[in-house]
């Protein structure tokens, strides 16, 4: 069932390409493929150095974007990453299935295929192991590091697929900084946020508190949260640095059921999820390393009787040294205790926790200064199953000035989680599931107005753990790891900046798989630009979805539904005096017609207007 339109889309595509520009300020060399990146060998390296795959997604990008969440915003930009949505904002657990996050085709049911990082510590619920799609505001957010492929050598289990590490926003301002917004839209929908920070040489610390809520786009679906972040950092000297945070989070969800099923009841939910994290960082130009620590709980409680809490906590200890001409190696070591109770399942109301441990090493070689070979392995010890390996191998090379070549054979793993185990068609034996990743990029500097990079890969799984029918029940139905997949694709991601004043930005991924999956559209096309002139700036963007699955027919996959679609998002500011800002933005302008979750009408075109201020006399350094 195909409700797009090909000549509209094309044309407004066309017409925001050409008419659109840019908010930021910029250098001619802003655009740079060679920019500071952390998620691909947890220590500071340039985006070009590492055989790994990694978009960036800039403060300056989420700005323009008028989303309360992170992941709607990476999602959109992000060549090959896809999240589900069913209504206007935040993300329901349990029936609906969104949230669902996939990378590359991988992920989705379960939701525990791709790790959410924050500052780089793993943040997933303990019993079911899905990322908290709902705990990450853009407010709180300095920019988003999103690793395309299998990142299990550095951050084990749950980055089979992929990584999203989100950043957060330290003040680097001295003196004291107040910040605030607020706006109201379509569907009664109301954004309010207050922030509060100081500097000083050494130190900085702060809080923000948001508070966003509507009552969505068809009855029973309203959405209501509570965020609150607090910060601290301090430099004890050029070489010893620490930080930590905390953030909590309190939530409700309508989920109105599907359209037009009579039998569909709304399910509803009421979610607090609380994080802390601290670290420990050095650097002395040739070494660089850190201990960091996280902890991660929640409580939920669901209108069908389900109550759970869980935890996830752990340390990581890992130092990064330039031991030899040419040759850097990153040793680490992960410790992680996580789990919970529910009210359902095989243990009901059991607390029963899992431990993980593993130890890694990554060494890389530059040969010949246009060439580097990089290698490393990772050990798992699961106090279920066992051991687990993870080997990688990665190849950069750089023939030409601003030409990079990447070329890498990577491993991912996911282990079973505590309700796969125990809880629900439960099976305690379960092994991991595993893939292996190929893949070739090419990125190019395109003088100094932009960048490009390309790349194709291949992915093959196994073992993965699917629901059949139990031989000896109880339980009549039972998990185990006889699932496999094959997927293939290409990516081509590109950003330019003509002029100081116009960025513009065009991604695509095609992606084939061999059986017809959720949330894995066979192409995306993202086009979005960013402009400024005087006081005025506008943002505007659209989203083109192609082949995706919405409803899947197993005994005859002709009779399965797919659906494409564009969405037109754009956003006008004003500056009215210094530090006081209005903007009006509005999303889905064209009035598309569609569906992501089968049964779940997305909402048509929102208006939403505000204003932000700033008040402090910071001075940046």
């Amino acid at each position: 069932m195909k409700r797009a339109r090909c000549h509209t889309l094309l044309t407004t595509l066309a017409i925001t390409m050409v008419t659109s520009s840019t908010i930021i300020a910029a250098t001619p060399d802003t655009i740079n493929i060679d920019e500071v990146v952390v998620s691909g060998n947890r220590v500071e390296v340039a985006r070009t150095s590492t055989p790994v795959t990694i978009s960036v997604i800039s403060q300056e990008e989420i700005k323009s974007q008028e989303e309360t969440n992170i992941l709607p915003v990476v999602a959109k930009i992000t060549p090959s990453l896809f999240v589900s949505e069913i209504g206007v904002a935040g993300y329901a657990l349990g029936n609906a299935t969104s949230g669902q996050i996939t990378i590359r085709g991988v992920g989705g049911n379960p939701n525990a295929r791709v790790m959410m990082l924050v500052d780089g510590q793993p943040q997933y619920m303990g019993v079911f192991g899905h990322p908290l799609p709902n705990f990450h505001m853009t407010s709180n957010v300095e920019r988003v590091e999103v690793v395309r492929g299998p990142a299990s050598l550095l951050y084990g289990s749950n980055a089979m697929g992929g990584v999203i590490n989100v950043i957060t926003r330290k003040q680097e301002e001295q003196g004291l900084l107040i910040n605030g917004h607020a706006a109201y839209g379509s569907f009664n929908t109301l954004k309010t946020g207050l922030s509060a920070g100081y500097a000083g040489k050494n130190f900085y610390a702060g809080v923000r508190l948001n508070h966003n809520q509507t009552d969505g786009h068809r009855d029973t679906s309203a959405f209501s949260i509570t965020n609150l972040h607090a910060f601290a950092g301090v430099e004890f000297n050029p070489n010893w640095s620490a930080k930590a945070g905390f953030t909590w989070a309190g939530y409700s969800f309508e989920d109105p059921g599907r359209f037009g099923d009579v039998s569909s009841v709304a399910f509803l939910g009421d979610i607090t999820r609380r994080m802390a994290t601290v670290s420990v960082n050095n650097n002395y130009g040739n070494t660089q390393g850190g201990l960091y620590a996280f902890h991660n709980s929640g409580d939920h409680a669901f209108s069908d009787g389900w109550v759970s809490e869980d935890v996830n906590m752990g340390i990581n200890l890992f130092q990064s040294v330039e031991s030899w001409q040419g040759g850097t190696v990153t040793a680490g070591v992960d410790v992680k205790n996580y789990g919970g109770k529910g009210s359902f399942g095989f243990f009901a109301d059991t607390f029963i926790t899992v431990n993980e441990s593993a130890g890694y090493l990554l060494v890389e070689q530059d040969l010949f200064s246009i060439l580097s070979l990089s290698a490393g392995a990772r050990y798992e010890n699961h106090s279920g199953f066992g051991a687990e390996w993870v080997p990688q191998l990665g190849l950069t090379a750089k023939p030409l000035n601003g030409t990079t070549l990447k070329v890498l054979a990577s491993k991912g793993f996911r282990s079973p989680t505590m309700m796969e185990m125990y809880l629900f068609a439960p099976n305690p034996d379960l092994g991991p599931e595993r893939l292996w990743n190929y893949e070739i990029g090419l990125s190019q500097r395109l003088g100094w107005i932009g960048m490009l990079d390309i790349s194709g890969y291949v992915i093959e799984g196994s073992n993965l753990i699917v629901t059949e029918p139990n031989s000896n029940p109880p339980p009549f139905m039972v998990r185990n790891n006889s699932g496999e997949f094959r997927n293939w694709g290409i990516e081509v991601e590109s950003s330019f900046r003509p002029t100081a004043n116009l960025q513009l930005d065009l991604n695509y991924s095609y992606l084939d798989t061999d059986q017809q999956l959720y949330y894995a559209p066979a192409h995306q096309v993202y086009a979005g630009a960013i402009a400024e002139k005087g006081k005025f700036g506008i943002a505007a963007n659209i989203k083109v979805i192609s082949g995706l699955y919405t409803s899947i027919s197993a005994g005859d996959p002709a009779n399965s539904i797919s659906e494409s679609y564009g969405i037109v998002d754009a956003k006008a500011m004003y500056d009215v005096v210094p530090g006081l800002e209005i903007y009006v933005a509005g999303k889905n302008l064209l009035n598309q017609v569609y569906q992501v979750v089968n049964g779940y009408p997305m909402p048509g075109i929102s208006v939403i207007g505000g204003v932000s201020f700033s008040l402090g006399q910071g001075i940046r350094e």
